[in-house]
């Protein structure tokens, strides 16, 4: 499968290419209903791939990327936080292995959003 967005990114990590999981995009559309909103097609489309948290695990820190049933409020994030999705329009999708930053794009309707990563 050819990529729009993250085909260097696959050849960087050294894979020729990824498959989809039909797994992924339905949790990606799940995702979409519950919290209203549209990913960004990057997003959805680095997602959709079957190894794409394993991918950002290799290639990190020993950081930890969500899986794509945890984008938007990961399972261990504690309950009395603010949900970043709906109080600043942030799809976090890693965080840092000892929990000192995040990584996040905004939800601000473009199609390939730039990564922020707070402190």
């Amino acid at each position: 499968m050819d990529l729009q967005y993250h085909q260097r990114a696959l050849q960087l990590a050294g894979r020729r290419s990824a498959a989809v999981s039909a797994a992924a995009v339905a949790a990606l559309d799940e995702l979409e209903s519950r919290r209203d909103i549209t990913l960004p097609a990057s997003v959805r489309e680095w997602y959709s791939l079957a190894s794409a948290a394993e991918i950002l695990r290799r290639h990190s820190n020993d950081d930890r990327p969500y899986r794509v049933e945890e984008l938007g409020r990961p399972e261990d994030e504690e309950p009395d936080r603010p949900d970043p999705v709906a109080s600043q329009g942030l799809l976090p999708f890693m965080i840092e292995n000892q929990g000192v930053c995040y990584w996040a794009v905004r939800l601000d309707g473009s199609a390939d959003p730039e990564v922020l990563v707070s402190f």
